[in-house]
């Protein structure tokens, strides 16, 4: 989805899918952010990027009625991320970090799902992924997805335990989307710092 929407001219909204990935963040959440949202980690204090939600003075509450909750950014599977946030962050500390829409980002998500063979693919199930890499992936506990995702209870993330329905869902991708996917996540770092182009992708 990256490498397509990079393709699109739609670098902006590229960042903004992985973005969503790795927080867990509902689609409309993290269009509220402002860049200075972006916390940079402190000694003794914070040892990650960490995100600044819903703030008292701003916003409203989150669907679960918190405000002033954080999340920390790190995914342990894309460090590189590290080096983005600093970007996200830069400049004005009141202006948006996202400058479009949900109407404008929809259509430009929808056209890139449909060229990788996606096409009932939608942004809120970035959320979903997110738990799902990380549960399979070993790299954070069901309790630790619970309060990253802040779902309420720990039923609601039980789903993310099911790594046999994950791995049916791999196998139902066609042999050539299987290769195309994965060269695009073991070379995503080289176009996001500039190593390789968006249309240096293979195609289907």
């Amino acid at each position: 989805m990256f490498w397509k929407m990079a393709a699109m001219g739609q670098l902006s909204m590229a960042f903004y899918t992985l973005f969503l990935l790795v927080t867990y963040m509902r689609p409309g959440e993290g269009l509220q952010l402002r860049r200075g949202d972006l916390i940079p980690p402190a000694p003794g204090v914070l040892t990650c990027w960490s995100i600044l939600l819903f703030p008292q003075e701003r916003v409203a509450a989150s669907k679960t009625l918190a405000k002033d909750d954080s999340l920390t950014v790190d995914p342990c599977w894309m460090k590189w991320w590290e080096k983005v946030l600093p970007e996200l962050a830069r400049g004005d500390a009141k202006q948006r970090v996202w400058k479009f829409s949900y109407a404008e980002f929809v259509p430009v998500f929808k056209a890139a799902a449909t060229t990788i063979g996606l096409p009932s693919l939608v942004p809120y199930q970035a959320r979903h992924s997110g738990a799902s890499i990380d549960s399979a992936g070993k790299h954070r506990s069901l309790p630790e997805i619970q309060r990253r995702g802040r779902w309420k209870t720990l039923a609601s993330v039980q789903r993310y335990e099911r790594h046999a329905q994950l791995g049916k869902s791999a196998h139902s991708l066609l042999v050539r989307q299987r290769l195309l996917f994965q060269y695009a996540l073991e070379h995503l770092e080289d176009l996001v710092f500039g190593r390789l182009l968006p249309g240096q992708l293979p195609t289907l």
